[in-house]
């Protein structure tokens, strides 16, 4: 069941990071007409989406008890989203506030939003 879980995890996150782009790059070209650097961006976010489901969705999702009441459908996507956000800001979100970059955290929660 572990195995499943880990595996189900990794196709969730991929997911995820494909909508995220998806929506990154809607995003830009409503506000600008074009989408710069994708390519950089792609494999700089995809680098990150790893490192984060390493470290914050493996190991975690194989000690977690599952019957806890924060998996429940009701609530599992707000906690998956703010959960994303936070650990967004723990890999690279510092970077982002110190520049005023905070769009990037929406698509975080878009992110999170579909990891559910």
């Amino acid at each position: 069941m572990k195995k499943a879980i880990t595996s189900i995890s990794f196709l969730s996150i991929c997911i995820a990071y494909t909508v995220g782009l998806i929506f990154f790059a809607v995003q830009q070209v409503i506000e600008n007409g074009k989408v710069d650097d994708f390519g950089v961006i792609i494999f700089w976010s995809g680098l990150f989406e790893l490192l984060a489901w390493v470290l914050f969705l493996r190991i975690p999702l194989v000690r977690l008890n599952h019957d806890l009441p924060i998996f429940k459908r009701s609530l599992f996507p707000l906690i998956s989203t703010l959960y994303a956000e936070i650990v967004f800001t723990i890999l690279i979100g510092w970077l982002f506030l110190q520049s005023d970059f905070y769009e990037v955290f929406s698509i975080t929660a878009v992110v999170g939003l579909h990891l559910a």
